[in-house]
């Protein structure tokens, strides 16, 4: 069992309350990206969804016995339609992956997409008090799970074979790209999310081991398709890329979802995250008034000239007015000539 540093308050409850929130979340995560039920993993046939990328994935074939999770079927091949009676499914689960008139293709099958409305339940109720933060973790889920263009970001890395199902293959590794500006903004948008009576950051738990102050955006996601969690049925390595790139002779186009920041609102019938959990929502205090605006002479700071007129006239009046002093007073120049003269013929004698 990994060991999770939980700094919630409420002492022992409050640690218990975190851990049990922790496991839910883990077992969340695979139930969204793999159903419950194993299937039958289906052939390379259906119809397509036209352009781009493909699925990497289709249906749940077999179960890993670490985690207990269905693992999903390698599939190469075009999206297939979802049938018109689940679009209501898909309305209420993954709403951003809608085609139009009814005309939907994914990689995940009606059981699998299930799976992922069932494991919403839990994260939705951590996570919806920050609407944005929570529209940003669902779309980029079903992204990874459901999108018709699977392949365009992952890369299947080591299959295994089906025991029940001969010459079938399940996926138990795969790489992910993504764009750094997606995998930030993922992160800013839910990093200061609190959630239940602990009053503690989302990211305690989004981030495992390396909790709130350590975490950063690799992280997040690194711990989230880690199966050292041991509850993830597959690994997924995440790899941030700016540009596309080849791998093995194949187009990559990092995953660039648009992310909504917190401080925004998702449509006009939902406010932006609360203060609380987004301090860019904060009211800003108004900016302090600008410095009085500063006279000059030429180059000079126009202070500096002042005050060495000032002390020019200052000197200039002190010494004219001893002047005129002296001038003026004949008298007492006379006296103090008288006794110069008498204290110097005193010394001379």
């Amino acid at each position: 069992m990994m060991l999770f540093r939980c700094d919630g308050g409420g002492g022992r409850n409050g640690f218990m309350e975190t851990f049990v929130y922790i496991r839910f979340f883990l077992v969340f995560l695979c139930l969204s990206l793999f159903s419950v039920a194993p299937v039958r993993c289906v052939d390379d046939g259906g119809d397509g969804g036209g352009g781009g990328g493909h699925c990497i994935w289709y249906s749940d074939c077999m179960v890993d016995p670490q985690s207990h999770q269905s693992i999903p079927c390698s599939y190469t091949g075009p999206a297939k339609k979802l049938s018109s009676e689940y679009i209501p499914l898909l309305r209420s689960t993954c709403p951003n992956l809608e085609g139009t008139n009814n005309d939907t293709y994914l990689c995940c099958d009606e059981s699998q997409l299930k799976g992922i409305q069932e494991g919403m339940m839990l994260p939705q109720s951590l996570l919806q008090r920050c609407p944005s933060c929570w529209r940003n973790f669902r779309d980029f889920l079903c992204y990874m799970s459901c999108g018709s263009k699977q392949s365009d970001y992952l890369v299947p890395k080591k299959l295994i074979p089906v025991p029940e199902h001969k010459g079938e293959e399940a996926i138990e590794e795969m790489d992910f790209y993504v764009t750094e500006l997606f995998a930030n903004g993922f992160y800013d948008s839910c990093k200061n999310v609190l959630f239940g009576s602990t009053n503690s950051p989302v990211m305690q738990i989004l981030c495992g081991p390396w909790g709130v102050d350590d975490c950063t955006p690799y992280r997040l996601l690194s711990f989230m398709g880690s199966k050292s969690n041991g509850y993830s049925p597959i690994q997924i390595n995440y790899f941030f890329e700016n540009h596309d790139i080849e791998v093995n002779s194949t187009s990559i186009h990092p995953f660039n979802m648009t992310i909504i920041p917190c401080n925004a609102s998702i449509d006009n019938a939902t406010s932006a995250c609360s203060c609380t959990d987004c301090p860019a929502s904060c009211p800003h205090a108004p900016p302090l008034p600008p410095l009085p605006v500063h006279f000059h002479f030429g180059s000079l700071d126009g202070m500096i000239v002042v005050a060495i007129i000032f002390f020019f006239l200052l000197s200039f009046g002190f010494l004219l007015g001893a002047y005129l002093g002296t001038c003026l007073n004949p008298t007492s120049g006379e006296r103090l000539l008288f006794k110069g003269k008498r204290l110097l013929s005193f010394r001379n004698s």
